[in-house]
Formats: C-alpha cells, sequence, structure tokens
C-alpha cells in the first residue's frame, strides 16, 4: 500500500509537535560590580645614605646603604628596592644592581651595595686621567611608597671633608709660595718640616660630627703609630 501523507492541520490529525510557550520570557538580572577599592601608598621615603664598610670606601668592595622613611599606615609591605647609578661627566650609568632591604618598625633600613665601576669612569681612569673622580647614588622605591627616592651623592674616590681641606690649604700655601717665589709644598708629608701645620696633633677635628669614616681614621692612625713608634697623632676625619 502506497504511503499517504496528510496534512498535520488536517482535522483528525495530531501533531506531536509542541506548541511554543506563548509566557514571555524573563531577563535575568545581575548585580552590578563592586568597584575594585583603590589601593594607596603607605610608606613615605625621606631620605637615603651612605656609610663605610669594613674596608671603608672603596671600588669594588661593599658599603653601608641606608634608607630612612615614615609610615602613612602600618604597611602590608615593608621592602624596598635599591637601584646604584654611577654619574661620570654628566652622563649615569645603571650599574644593574638590584638590592632590597626590609624595612624595620621605626622605618629605617640597611643593605651592603658594592661600588662597583662604571665602565666609562673605569676605562678613563685606566686611559686618560687617573685623577679624575666620579659620583655614585642609589634610587630607592617599591610599590607600597609614595616615591623613588634618591640618595646623598658619594664621590669616589672618597676623601672625607677633613682632608679634602687639608688638600685645599696645602694647595693655597702650594700657590701663595710659588707667587712669593718660595718652595712650595712638596708632597712629601712623611719628611716634611712643616707636617705638624698640615696634620695637627690633636685629639679633636673640625669634622667630627659629620665625618663618615671616623672610626677607620682612628684604627688606621693607631697602627700606624703603632707601627712606627710614634705618638699617636688626632683622627684624620
Amino acid at each position: 500500500m502506497p504511503t499517504q501523507w496528510h496534512d498535520i492541520n488536517e482535522p483528525g490529525i495530531f501533531s506531536h509537535k509542541k506548541k511554543e510557550s506563548q509566557a514571555p520570557r524573563k531577563e535575568v538580572e545581575t548585580a552590578p560590580a563592586e568597584p575594585v577599592a583603590e589601593k594607596k601608598p603607605e610608606i613615605k621615603l625621606i631620605k637615603g645614605t651612605w656609610s663605610e664598610g669594613a674596608d671603608g670606601f672603596e671600588f669594588n668592595k661593599k658599603c653601608k646603604a641606608h634608607v630612612e622613611a615614615s609610615f602613612i599606615k602600618d604597611p602590608q609591605s615593608r621592602k624596598i628596592t635599591l637601584k646604584t647609578f654611577v654619574r661620570y661627566k654628566g652622563a649615569e650609568e645603571d650599574l644593574n644592581q638590584n638590592v632590597d632591604t626590609i624595612l624595620d618598625s621605626k622605618g629605617t633600613g640597611e643593605c651592603d651595595i658594592t661600588l662597583y665601576y662604571g665602565q666609562k669612569y673605569k676605562s678613563a681612569q685606566d686611559r686618560e686621567d687617573p685623577e679624575t673622580t666620579c659620583i655614585y647614588v642609589f634610587k630607592a622605591g617599591g610599590k607600597n611608597c609614595t616615591n623613588e627616592l634618591e640618595s646623598e651623592q658619594l664621590e669616589m674616590p672618597f676623601m672625607p671633608d677633613c682632608l679634602k681641606e687639608r688638600e685645599k690649604s696645602k694647595a693655597d700655601a702650594n700657590k701663595s709660595a710659588s707667587e712669593d717665589g718660595m718652595a712650595g709644598c712638596t708632597g712629601d708629608c712623611e719628611h716634611c718640616e712643616n707636617q705638624a701645620e698640615c696634620f695637627p696633633s690633636s685629639d679633636t677635628c673640625a669634622y667630627s660630627d659629620k665625618c663618615k669614616i671616623k672610626n677607620k681614621c682612628t684604627k688606621d692612625s693607631k697602627q700606624a703609630s703603632s707601627q712606627s713608634g710614634a705618638p699617636v697623632q688626632g683622627s684624620a676625619g
């Protein structure tokens, strides 16, 4: 028997096709996202300073770097990162040395930093001008800080203020003597008849309060005195 086709719309023919619901679809409501609270910095960096290491201030040796900060509120993290730079003839060179320190409860931190040579300065020292100087600084910062801090400048090779003043006095005396037709400073301090005028024997120093290598100067002076048998002179700074 041939297959018969029927129109499902004919009377008596039941359609299995479900009628679409005529009820309107409800839109799913989503709660608005809460705004993300802005994280505010908790540390303000105030000051960066240097102090001598076990070998004083020497190239390729470690010295101390200090950071002072204040807390806006008790910080979740007190980690500060220090990056070192050397400046020579107006150009700044990144030494690619990153050192972390953790601030204590008073907002102070300390770490060791090596005074690596800058390439431009080292080349100049080796070939062009061995008497030239360069400047070291470190820059401190962190994700939890309001600002980036640049430290005080450290001139290298290092010479304390007291010795700088004495060198200047010698140079002035040398210039004055030359203009007067007299023999100036020979630079031979060990045998100089006027040594006491350049390095007076005294227990005090005008730069004592701010001297950064006072302990080393005193130690070196005592060692030199004990080796030579001469009386101990005052600290060089």
